[in-house]
């Protein structure tokens, strides 16, 4: 059995017929064919199920398909690692973010990072704390800062910060409220807007009834600027500049703080470009 053997057998598996696998690796269908039959011949087994238009993975296939993206996730490490130590100190960090740090932390990170590293190459990609440690788990990403709570098998997990919750609007909706920090009671009688990954940890603070409630907390922050309402959002949600008539207040309640971790998965090579944003979050 071969590495390439492996690898044209996930691809038939993806793809779901030769034609379009041959297509993917830029190879014929003939040679393509004939590795998938000497892998069937040598395991003693068909790997897919052969119908006219579709392929289908057999029960033995999809044991193959399983463990051969394991051992092809291996090479690459390999390939990587081999790469980080003969090439020095540089290649590219892929790094997943939640999209309520982009405002003002990701930059403040990226800079700081871009003058100590400035031939390392960073690649970043959005999605939200769930969805990113996932892709931590399937090797998809090196690391990926993410906001808590989330589940934490099979990650190593370092924080980095807490940061309170902050309510964000039009200067008139804050007239009649107290100065300097609030408290999320101060608002009830608001219309308020939340995201719902924070919509049952405010609800336990105080008796809510949001006017909006939306899937990201830069949807919350634009909103509240648009005039809806008051958006409720994390420190480092809020945008770096508010116009004039934007005002932002902390909240008190230090239940409501939001901690910000970054994680990679446990027991796996951290290639050297994502090991030196770990050292820098970390000094």
């Amino acid at each position: 059995m071969e590495i390439r053997q492996l690898l044209y057998f996930t691809a038939i598996a993806e793809e779901g017929s030769i034609s379009a696998a041959a297509q993917r690796l830029h190879l014929s269908q003939p040679p393509l064919s004939r590795q998938l039959m000497l892998l069937e011949e040598e395991l003693g087994c068909s790997l897919l199920k052969r119908d006219t238009r579709h392929m289908a993975l057999t029960e033995a296939g999809e044991l193959l398909y399983t463990k051969a993206r394991e051992v092809l996730r291996q090479c690459g490490d390999i390939k990587r690692e081999v790469a980080d130590i003969s090439s020095g100190r540089g290649g590219t960090a892929h790094i997943g973010v939640v999209s309520s740090i982009s405002s003002r932390l990701l930059p403040e990170l990226v800079m700081r990072f871009h003058s100590l590293y400035p031939n390392v190459h960073l690649e970043f990609k959005e999605r939200d704390s769930y969805e990113l440690s996932d892709l931590v788990r399937n090797q998809q990403l090196d690391i990926a800062l993410v906001r808590k709570p989330f589940a934490t098998v099979d990650l190593e997990v370092q924080p980095i910060r807490n940061e309170p919750m902050c309510a964000i609007g039009k200067r008139t909706f804050f007239t009649d409220l107290p100065e300097g920090k609030l408290s999320l009671k101060n608002l009830m009688e608001k219309p308020l807007i939340i995201y719902h990954r924070w919509e049952n940890i405010l609800k336990d603070a105080a008796a809510l009834d949001p006017i909006c409630r939306c899937e990201d907390a830069r949807t919350a922050t634009a909103l509240a600027g648009s005039g809806l309402g008051i958006g409720i959002v994390p420190l480092s949600a809020l945008p770096e500049h508010t116009k004039g008539d934007m005002e932002w207040r902390a909240l008190l309640e230090v239940s409501l703080q939001s901690e910000i971790c970054v994680i990679r998965l446990r027991g796996r090579y951290t290639p050297v470009a994502a090991g030196l944003f770990l050292d820098m979050l970390a000094g």
